[in-house]
């Protein structure tokens, strides 16, 4: 069996996490406050670390919308964000929007950028 390169872990990493942790994230809700939580009141992100200080907040009429600003993280030592493909970016922000330190950590959000090289 082959090994696979830091680049190729990272990209693995960003497809797949979305749909598990979401999943992860909404089975424990549901064990712990019962099955009839509603989607308004569970969110599927859990709390992010923000490594690279990028979380904002858009508020149009009502709502509050979470975001995480590939700009601010370029500012905050993601370098090379701007030259990523737009497919890896739309990766990217999904790794810094479920970074925990544990299924998505600071190097695989590093790796991810680290693919231009």
């Amino acid at each position: 069996m082959s090994q696979i390169s830091d680049r190729e872990r990272a990209c693995i990493v960003a497809s797949a996490h979305a749909t598990l942790v979401g999943a992860r994230y909404r089975n424990d809700i549901e064990k712990t406050h019962g099955a009839a939580m509603s989607a308004e009141t569970v969110s599927n992100t859990p709390p992010a670390i923000d490594s690279f200080l990028c979380k904002r907040t858009l508020t149009v009429g009502a709502k509050t919308y979470t975001y995480y600003s590939l700009i601010e993280a370029e500012k905050n030592g993601l370098a090379g964000v701007s030259k990523l493909p737009f497919s890896l970016k739309v990766l990217l922000e999904n790794l810094l929007r479920h970074e925990d330190g544990r299924s998505v950590t600071k190097a695989d959000i590093e790796a991810v950028v680290a693919w231009l090289d």
